[in-house]
């Protein structure tokens, strides 16, 4: 298990969220594939950014587990 980069984009081609994540030497939606993509099938940003939010929040809560158990 190593490091994670996430990258939040509701349009899915922010310039400075690709330029952060070309950092990592990762790639989603902006460029190459990644290892996990979770895109979500919305045109209303607000739908997208509560999606955004609930998945920040389950991996959170996962991560949270594990450092327990």
């Amino acid at each position: 298990m190593g490091d994670a980069a996430v990258g939040l984009t509701t349009s899915g081609a922010s310039e400075n969220v690709a330029r952060g994540i070309a950092l990592t030497g990762s790639k989603g939606l902006v460029g190459e594939p990644a290892d996990y993509v979770v895109a979500v099938p919305s045109d209303v940003t607000a739908h997208i950014q509560e999606v955004h939010l609930m998945l920040i929040h389950a991996w959170c809560a996962e991560r949270d587990v594990a450092f327990v158990a």
